[in-house]
């Protein structure tokens, strides 16, 4: 009788490589979806050689790159073919939440450079996107729509798997809602064909807004061009979906001091944020250090969001936590005057 032996530990220098081998799968990826390598695989298994004619590249060099990502279970392997798994599926264009035009903006340089600069954020505490690109996030996706309209189309690919979220609040009793710093209108436009009585508004940067989904809804909507740093019409209900961890306390101050002046006294402002809480998960602390080195903003606490409403003059009313399963661990945050 044998008695089985007990796996080596993982030398300490061996965890390390796992961890740091994820840049060269993240690039690894994007080369696989910009050269159109996963959109050829998405009607079946393709050959190295099938694949390799189609898009033009060097074969023995693809055939290495399709045996690490059917390691990473982005692909398998049967025989000679090659298919997507679930995972790999996922960054096709027209697959519901794609990650393709995400993926194809982790691999820019409006990605890549602020996070090889962070040791700029880590003495100062400021965007490293700012210092090493030369202007703010948002302004640069403005001036660079090379880069602005997929970031667009990423946001309303993810959104498209935000039903869990919409299903989670009750939007009946209201009149009017304004989604505010809304994209596209891809979540404004999921509220209002459910709830056939309201009227929307939807208000984000020009660039933005040019690109909105909101025209089948006809004189139900109005799409307003400006920043709600500035101004925020007036609803019953207003939306901030994913805008606040964008920005520092001081400048959510200033949204939140927009948004009180919007609101009626019987109001209400929907957050849909993430709130970080013990035990932390690593993704939700990705996202506090990559909003703080990409724009300055940050991830918070349900106490630290608590705090913020206070001091623009609203208090919170209840957290909801959606049922299903949104792409990202969300929060519904209720306020009110």
């Amino acid at each position: 009788m044998t008695t089985p032996s007990t796996p080596p530990a993982v030398p300490p220098q061996a965890r390390f490589f796992q961890w740091v081998q994820g840049w060269a799968s993240l690039m690894l990826c994007h080369a696989l979806v910009k050269t159109g390598v996963f959109e050829q695989m998405a009607a079946g298994p393709r050959t190295v050689a099938e694949l390799a004619a189609a898009c033009r590249l060097h074969g023995p060099t693809l055939f290495r790159a399709l045996r690490m990502t059917t390691a990473l279970e982005i692909t398998a392997r049967d025989g000679d073919r090659y298919a997507l798994t679930a995972l790999g599926r996922a960054l096709l264009k027209d697959t519901p939440g794609s990650l393709h035009n995400g993926l194809l903006m982790m691999g820019t340089d409006a990605y890549q450079r602020p996070w090889q600069n962070f040791a700029y954020t880590l003495a100062t505490g400021e965007s490293a996107f700012t210092h090493v690109m030369g202007a703010p996030f948002f302004d640069y996706l403005e001036q660079h729509p090379e880069l602005g309209i997929p970031f667009q189309q990423a946001q309303a690919a993810y959104s498209m798997m935000d039903s869990p979220l919409a299903a989670a609040y009750d939007f009946t009793p209201f009149r009017t809602v304004c989604d505010v710093g809304g994209g596209t209108g891809v979540f404004l436009k999921r509220i209002l064909e459910a709830t056939p009585h309201l009227r929307g508004i939807l208000i984000d940067m020009p660039g933005v807004t040019a690109n909105h989904v909101l025209g089948g809804l006809g004189d139900r909507v109005e799409v307003i061009a400006g920043s709600f740093f500035e101004h925020v019409p007036s609803a019953d209900l207003l939306i901030l979906k994913a805008v606040l961890h964008d920005w520092s306390d001081e400048k959510c101050a200033v949204i939140l001091a927009r948004c009180r002046e919007a609101l009626p006294p019987d109001g209400r402002l929907l957050i849909i944020d993430r709130l970080l809480a013990e035990p932390f998960d690593a993704i939700s602390l990705f996202y506090d250090l990559h909003m703080l080195q990409q724009i300055g903003g940050r991830e918070r606490t349900e106490a630290e969001m608590r705090s913020l409403l206070a001091d623009a003059g609203l208090q919170m009313r209840r957290v909801i936590v959606p049922t299903g399963s949104p792409m990202f661990p969300l929060r519904l945050v209720e306020a009110s005057l």
